[in-house]
């Protein structure tokens, strides 16, 4: 279902029919300088202007940044909605949806029926399992629909159904003869608009009441199960919480790989899933159970699910502003990992390993043990980082009882058995920390046999990503844009150039700018006054994060080296690829 995001200005111009708005994000004033200059002589923001914008942005973007808590460690369901006391205090119930503008999304997860209409909804409930029974052309089926949304919708809610007199966001179904209300989609949730838009959910100080395992790119049981237990929604036997179990987590090097933030790019992503496949093998070689990541996003990584196609944001006209939904910050498990083929490895005759789900030491249902957990840190070093030493120290993690905790440092590059006798103070230590940039080049030749290998692992947290950036209606694989090959010199760099110069040119931080045509001419630079700078007022609250934060990203060096000259002649951003061109 579509959610009501607000007003959004557009302006047209030329060959590019439409482009619509966007602001607000993190920019980085460094090496924007020269295209700033010019922006001003082009009779848009003058120079200083320009940096004051974005020093007021980057401000903005560092407030948000730090007043940010992480949902995921606090104890129990639904947990956002305890962020802070005031948050509490503040929360607000949302209206209902207009109920016949949403009629394209009705699907009934949860049903709420008053008494008093009951002879009518006995009379519906009755036309929906009758409605089951017909194929479309209402001749009887052998079975059960097979999808029965359709029927029920179709043939039962929808049948005479028009904006209700008395309450335009009522609507009158079933022959009339019943009033009905869509319930606010942020507050009675599908997976899509728990997880993706959280974010959306917390800005109007909202909460959620109940979570639906629809629409989350899959229907099996595990898939289901999954979206549950991530958010501690999902009752499990009780010995899946047993308290005796040791378990191993691991913190991505990440927020430590300083250019690669500046930069963005798939790497971001790339990084996070060799870490969790290390950490998996890992876990498994020392007996311990693995608390499954929590995978940052976002939108500088430039890349999404490929099934996701509403996080998409170009196309030939332009930016999609309409449509693009932010990728969130955490991606939800189903977002990267293949629940299917995770379990068919643990499944594996000769195989140990176990998985709980990111915040599972924080389920009303896990017992701590009296006196608390013990815990340490393993940090895998790598190259020059690796000192050959290690020492003692207290380590905190919020919302977790520590008792005595031990730092060890170790390289990555390493044998099983030097790792084992690092680690054999640790053998009653309940959470073992892993970090450092020496976990995803892990090398480990003689893991023990139990241990998956690390290909298996690979696969099931790879999932199938495309960069949002394409003018055509062909998706870009960046499987395909990135051939391993040749990581450095593919097409995947050249499209996520794309992303960031468009953006500053979008923002009039810079005179790249693509004006297309829907003809064989296909997209080239736009000539002067042919596209105006966005007008950032009037631009969408999703825009305003993904568009400015493309905008931030530092040049990387080759391309920076050729500024504003540069030009994409990948057929994704030229157009020419006429069978694939709106």
């Amino acid at each position: 279902g579509a959610v009501d995001t607000g007003g959004e200005g557009h302006s047209s111009g030329g060959r590019g029919g439409h482009d619509e708005g966007t602001g607000g994000g993190r920019f980085e004033a460094k090496g924007l300088s020269a295209s700033v200059e010019r922006q001003g002589k082009r009779g848009g923001d003058s120079g200083e202007q320009a940096r004051e914008r974005l020093a007021k942005l980057r401000a903005r973007k560092e407030i948000r940044s730090s007043s940010e808590e992480e949902e995921f460690t606090l104890p129990g369901a639904m947990a956002e909605q305890a962020t802070s006391e005031s948050f509490e205090r503040e929360a607000v119930a949302l209206e209902l949806e207009r109920a016949v503008a949403s009629a394209i999304s009705f699907n009934i997860g949860i049903l709420y029926l008053y008494g008093h209409a009951s002879a009518a909804l006995t009379d519906m409930m009755g036309a929906w399992v009758e409605s089951v029974k017909l194929d479309e052309a209402g001749r009887p089926l052998k079975g059960l629909s097979a999808w029965d949304q359709s029927p029920i919708n179709k043939r039962v809610l929808a049948k005479g159904m028009q904006v209700h007199p008395k309450d335009p966001l009522l609507a009158l179904v079933f022959d009339r003869r019943l009033g009905m209300g869509v319930l606010p989609m942020l507050q009675f949730t599908t997976s899509f608009t728990f997880y993706i838009h959280r974010e959306r959910r917390l800005a109007l100080s909202s909460f959620g009441y109940s979570l639906h395992a629809i629409f989350s790119h899959g229907k099996d049981k595990l898939r289901k199960i999954y979206i549950m237990r991530e958010k501690n929604l999902w009752h499990d036997p009780p010995d899946y919480y047993a308290s005796q179990t040791r378990f191993l987590r691991l913190s991505s090097a990440l927020p430590t790989k300083t250019g690669l933030l500046s930069e963005g790019g798939f790497e971001m992503i790339s990084l996070q899933l060799r870490e969790f496949t290390a950490a998996a093998m890992l876990a498994s070689a020392l007996n311990r159970t693995l608390l499954l990541p929590q995978l940052k996003c976002g939108d500088q990584p430039m890349a999404y699910p490929c099934y996701a196609w509403y996080h998409r944001a170009m196309a030939y006209f332009g930016w999609a502003m309409s449509q693009r939904v932010n990728m969130p910050r955490t991606c939800p498990l189903y977002y990267w990992l293949s629940e299917e083929k995770l379990h068919a490895i643990m499944d594996t005759p000769g195989i140990s390993l176990s998985v709980r789900e990111p915040n599972f030491l924080n389920s009303p249902r896990f017992k701590m043990p009296e006196g608390g957990m013990r815990h340490a840190q393993l940090r895998l070093c790598a190259g020059d980082e690796c000192p050959g030493t290690s020492s003692d120290a207290p380590i905190s993690s919020k919302g977790v009882v520590f008792g005595a905790a031990t730092r060890i440092t170790h390289p990555g590059r390493t044998r099983y058995a030097e790792l084992h006798a690092a680690l054999v103070g640790t053998q009653d230590v309940a959470v073992l920390h892993v970090t450092g940039g020496g976990l995803a080049e892990i090398d480990v030749p003689d893991w023990p046999r139990w241990v998956p290998r690390r290909g298996d692992l690979a696969a099931a947290a790879s999932g199938t990503w495309c960069n949002p950036c394409p003018v055509t209606r062909k998706v870009a694989y960046i499987d395909a844009l990135q051939p391993p090959q040749a990581p450095d010199a593919s097409a995947r760099r050249d499209l996520e150039q794309f992303c960031r110069a468009e953006a500053r040119g979008a923002l009039g931080l810079s005179e790249h700018r693509t004006c297309c045509m829907p003809d064989a001419r296909g997209c080239d630079r736009c000539r002067p006054g042919e596209k105006a700078p966005l007008n950032v007022s009037q631009l969408t609250w999703p825009a305003k994060s993904w568009l400015t934060t493309w905008a931030s990203l530092r040049y990387p060096a080759e391309y920076e080296a050729v500024k504003d000259k540069w030009q994409c002649s990948h057929p994704f951003c030229s157009g020419k690829d006429r069978e694939h061109f709106p």
